[in-house]
């Protein structure tokens, strides 16, 4: 006897709610960016605060469809770059340079954690460099190619 589960939802409902949810973080994030340019530059007037709102939405808007587009291709670069870096970092002495080559990111969270006490400050390029990784990461896990495959439904 097989059990009554009810209908399950199509994938191209699922497909639709993940572009809805994609579409309204980039219009939220591209408002937010209108909203500090207006803050920002304190334009003198209406028009040219509605320019500036309209300027800071419009580039934000086609910047985060750029990283959207090519995260992947961009991931790649930094992790390059960013394992290059600690292993420049760990020229000092072999062990360093063994384990920065062995463990790139246990490695990285050494440095960052090295660095932040010398420097007195996180914004230092490998830890800027990180937190890009890990947004880059973040943007390609969710992207909607990957929802499309985890249901299914490749293009």
């Amino acid at each position: 006897m097989t059990g009554n589960r009810g209908p399950e939802k199509p994938p191209e409902d699922i497909e639709r709610r993940h572009d809805k949810a994609r579409e309204f973080l980039i219009d939220a994030l591209s408002l937010a960016m209108g909203t500090l340019a207006v803050f920002h530059y304190e334009p003198k007037g209406t028009l040219a605060g509605v320019i500036a709102f309209a300027g800071g939405y419009v580039i934000a808007k086609l910047l985060v469809e750029l990283l959207w587009s090519c995260s992947g291709a961009l991931l790649g670069v930094l992790s390059v770059l960013i394992y290059m870096a600690t292993l420049v970092m760990a020229l000092s002495s072999l062990p360093a340079m063994l384990l920065s080559a062995l463990l790139p990111g246990i490695a990285q969270a050494y440095w960052i954690w090295a660095l932040w006490p010398a420097t007195g400050s996180l914004f230092h390029p490998l830890t800027l460099s990180c937190v890009a990784w890990l947004i880059l990461l973040g943007i390609t896990i969710f992207k909607r190619n990957l929802f499309a495959t985890l249901f299914g439904r490749a293009r």
